[in-house]
């Protein structure tokens, strides 16, 4: 609300100041409920992005399995509070197929599944609640084809079968085969016996020839060191014959 005050100034009389107030503009007051509300606004939306959620999943949304899994692991941005915390895995006979209550550790949640699953699709639906105390849930499918896995193996079989029928007939025709030789094998060793013992004979005799051959040319040349006396009486002359040649 405006309001106005006189004042006069005792060294001067006459003189009067005038303070005046106007009141706040109502521009003002709009401005200050915008900021309040924005204010207000984000306060409600920090614990709305406090929660957690899912971060991975074992067996992950949408893959295919060639093994039947033991158990789910699910993980999670935050820590997971131990209360309640709900599972439920339903297969294609629409049967709940988990096995006990689910284990917290931290923000993995793992949830055992009964031993025999049918091959099929899986839905999983999980509730837990998130660290800040709110609770989440969620929603996702994974497939079984363990059966059909297991039946890829047994159409390789029959070749495997073949070549072990084909291994074990060629080594039965072998020592049939084999059994025949040793008779002309003896009248190989027989008749070559002869040779055999003569072969040393004229073995015997050849070195023998050699080496009364060996030592008759030893005895007919020239010694290494004659030779050695010749090159060095040659020498001997030509250097006397070049000396006598510069005195001239």
């Amino acid at each position: 609300m405006p309001w106005r005050i006189r004042l006069a100034d005792p060294a001067y009389p006459g003189r009067v100041f005038t303070l005046t107030h106007r009141g706040r503009r109502p521009g003002g007051r709009a401005v200050l409920g915008t900021l309040l509300l924005s204010l207000w606004l984000t306060l409600l939306a920090i614990p709305a992005s406090a929660h957690d959620s899912l971060s991975g999943s074992s067996p992950a949304d949408g893959e295919v399995l060639t093994e039947v899994p033991s158990a789910l692991e699910l993980t999670y941005t935050g820590d997971i509070s131990d209360l309640g915390v709900q599972f439920m895995v339903t297969g294609p006979d629409d049967r709940d197929v988990v096995l006990g209550t689910p284990e917290v550790d931290g923000n993995t949640v793992t949830q055992e599944l009964v031993e025999e699953l049918a091959d099929g699709d899986y839905e999983v639906a999980w509730r837990v609640t998130s660290s800040d105390g709110h609770p989440i849930s969620g929603t996702y499918v994974f497939t079984i084809e363990a059966s059909t896995a297991a039946e890829d193996p047994a159409q390789t079989d029959p070749p495997a079968e073949t070549g072990t029928e084909t291994d074990s007939a060629t080594p039965t025709e072998t020592p049939t085969d084999a059994t025949a030789p040793p008779a002309p094998a003896d009248d190989a060793t027989q008749t070559t016996a002869p040779a055999a013992t003569s072969a040393p004979d004229a073995g015997a005799e050849t070195v023998s020839d050699a080496a009364a051959s060996t030592p008759s040319e030893s005895s007919s040349g020239i010694p290494a060191w004659g030779w050695l006396v010749a090159g060095l009486a040659a020498v001997g002359l030509v250097a006397c014959g070049f000396l006598a040649f510069r005195r001239n």
